[in-house]
């Protein structure tokens, strides 16, 4: 379709317009600078190329364009001074993020599968911000630089920084209370993994595929926990007690340089456990093994995948072998030397 110029007719009494969607979907480019009042634009899941006409307008308070063919730069928002909705992904966007600096109202940040460059700018003027989507899995470019400081964005509850090429440490998260979904797998990360003390409301957090050392930290507390990866990194030490995390389905830590365990239990909602390829001595895997047993999870209740094998880590022996026959004996999958 060529365009949806038509619909938008002048009106400045305008304040809310949702472009919808149709068969075919709608096409060409859409100006929207002749609605002054305009508080709310929505135009997702068309062939949109490109919409202009709101960079100004400081009445608007939610933009979303995502799932469109829209090219070229995101405009300066520093306009947009009552902004709390900003969604553009699954575009064909280019260029860097532009500041966020004066968007104390912002809630919402969408930006992620574009060909977006450069770093991502700072958030801490943005104190109500919730949802943080910037990761990236569309052709060859990537979001570089370090991730912005956190602490003083507290009202934070999704941060998706995955598949750039972020460098640096990942900041302080203590701050963050309310987050539940932490990701910043496959970038260039370096450092160790920051406390996570007192995030009782994380549910998962994936930091995979960096450059990470040091040890695994303490996830005392954590009692909303359901996924924890850190696979493919340099970490070191123990693999830290999972006791009191009563909803854990899922932790990976292969790949690493891990030689102990913590020890402690594992609840029987814990059903895939992948720690192959680390420095695990025999002892710990012995204790790893007796952990699942007390577990008395079984095939009944879904996946059951426990790897403690691989190159590095040491066989079971003794009643870790028996320990072996009786998950295997409920239907586990085990892999061990």
């Amino acid at each position: 379709m060529a365009g949806i110029s038509l619909i938008l007719q002048n009106n400045p009494n305008v304040t809310a317009i949702n472009c919808g969607t149709s068969s075919p979907r709608l096409g060409g480019t859409v100006d929207i600078s002749a609605f002054p009042n305009l508080q709310q634009f929505t135009c997702n899941s068309n062939d949109i190329t490109a919409i202009s006409g709101y960079a100004d307008n400081s009445n608007l308070r939610v933009v979303q364009f995502s799932r469109n063919k829209i090219t070229g730069f995101i405009p300066s928002l520093s306009g947009l001074t009552n902004l709390q909705i900003f969604w553009c992904q699954t575009n064909q966007l280019t260029g860097p993020i532009p500041s966020l600096s004066g968007l104390t109202q912002l809630r919402s940040l969408l930006l992620f599968n574009n060909y977006l460059t450069g770093s991502i700018p700072a958030v801490s003027g943005s104190p109500l911000l919730q949802d943080l989507y910037v990761n990236n899995q569309l052709g060859a470019t990537k979001l570089t630089g370090p991730i912005p400081d956190l602490s003083l964005n507290t009202a934070l509850l999704v941060v998706h920084l995955a598949q750039n090429q972020l460098t640096g440490s990942i900041p302080a998260l203590t701050q963050l209370t309310q987050l539940q979904n932490f990701q910043c797998q496959s970038n260039q990360l370096t450092g160790s993994i920051p406390s996570l003390s007192g995030l009782t409301q994380l549910q998962n957090f994936f930091c995979e595929s960096n450059q990470l050392t040091g040890p695994i930290p303490s996830l005392n507390g954590l009692s909303s926990l359901r996924q924890f990866t850190c696979q493919l990194n340099q970490l070191t030490g123990q693999i830290p007690s999972l006791s009191g995390l009563n909803g854990l389905t899922l932790f990976r830590c292969f790949s690493n340089q891990l030689t102990g365990f913590a020890g402690g239990s594992v609840s029987n909602t814990l059903g895939e456990f992948l720690a192959h390829n680390n420095q695990l001595t025999s002892t710990a895997v012995n204790a790893i093994l007796a952990a699942f047993v007390a577990a008395g999870r079984t095939s009944a209740n879904g996946t059951c995948v426990l790897n403690l094998g691989g190159t590095g880590n040491a066989a079971p022996t003794g009643q870790g072998l028996t320990d072996k026959a009786t998950l295997i004996s409920r239907g586990w999958t085990v892999t061990t030397n």
